[in-house]
């Protein structure tokens, strides 16, 4: 079945996420309960950066709900309004090091309202291959975008929050920037959705923007479907509220994907975890991370990397059946 001759469904599935965000409790940094999920470190070491070479992989034949938050590194009031020198490319071959600039993508808005704007961007994709993906807002004919964005205005300013590649299922995400910069990084991000084998992309047959509820609904390409609301944001962190209509089984329904070479060249150089019933977290370097059955995760940097220096950390908790 095409994918918009099931928005009745998708339109049903969001007015309950909308409901749900009316009666849920305050969104917390740790869920402290709720499902432990497995997850899997496929990290690869990499000389080079941009070779998108971290992924933890969660998987739960369980899950159907649980929250994505994105949060400023404890380290960025040190970096003041500026960020670190960027990285060179470090060990990259000569294709790497001579590839040219990237092409200007062209930017179209697809909808926009007093605080909200989405916009859908067609041009050379990320590191995989660009595809456009069928995007509807409204009662608006799609249009084909290889990634749409997510702009939000508070108090006179109107910053880039939210990034979705539509070709992998890749989001990105950071909080609003804090007073005194004027804007920050982006950095690492989690796919959403049945993972194919290598375990850092899923395949969308579709996207529809909901802007009253501020919800982005993706139909997959090997069937079943998601829902991603905007549930919070401020200038400390970003959440997002993610409802599967059914469990995604036999494979992992996310994971957080971004780079490493070293410490201080990296996206995400530090895992921490609360694996069920423990009493506290346990921590690790991502190169060192055996993997895990926890409640919770989080993954990013405790000092300065010369890579996205102001991207934000990643926590994922409050996994739940619905």
């Amino acid at each position: 079945m095409h994918a918009f001759l099931r928005l009745a469904a998708a339109a049903v599935l969001a007015a309950a996420v909308l409901a749900a965000a009316t009666t849920a409790p305050a969104v917390r940094a740790a869920s402290l309960d709720g499902l432990a999920v497995t997850i899997e470190n496929r990290t690869a070491p990499a000389l080079c950066a941009g070779a998108r070479n971290v992924a933890l992989t969660l998987a739960s034949d369980a899950t159907r709900r649980f929250t994505l938050t994105a949060a400023h590194p404890a380290y960025l009031p040190m970096l003041g309004a500026a960020e670190a020198p960027a990285a060179d490319l470090l060990a990259c071959d000569a294709a790497v090091a001579a590839r040219p600039g990237a092409e200007v993508p062209v930017r179209t808005t697809l909808h926009e309202d007093e605080g909200v704007r989405l916009v859908g961007v067609r041009g050379p994709g990320g590191l995989f291959a660009a595809s456009d993906v069928p995007v509807r807002v409204g009662d608006a004919a799609p249009a084909g975008f290889g990634e749409i964005e997510l702009w939000v205005t508070d108090a006179g300013r109107t910053e880039r929050v939210l990034t979705l590649e539509t070709g992998t299922g890749l989001w990105r995400m950071r909080p609003l920037a804090p007073e005194g910069r004027a804007t920050t990084a982006f950095g690492a991000g989690a796919v959403i959705g049945p993972l194919g084998a290598d375990g850092m992309r899923t395949r969308i047959e579709s996207v529809v923007f909901a802007p009253r509820a501020r919800t982005v609904q993706l139909a997959f390409a090997e069937g079943g479907g998601v829902a991603v609301r905007l549930a919070g944001l401020d200038r400390e962190r970003i959440v997002l509220e993610v409802v599967f209509d059914k469990p995604v089984t036999g494979r992992p329904f996310a994971a957080i994907v971004g780079d490493h070479v070293t410490r201080t060249v990296s996206e995400i150089a530090d895992v921490a975890v609360r694996e069920a019933d423990a009493a506290g977290w346990r921590e690790a370097p991502i190169t060192e991370f055996e993997g895990a059955v926890a409640t919770d995760l989080w993954a990013g940097r405790t000092v300065p990397s010369r890579r996205a220096t102001s991207a934000p950390d990643l926590a994922l908790g409050r996994f739940q059946p619905l």
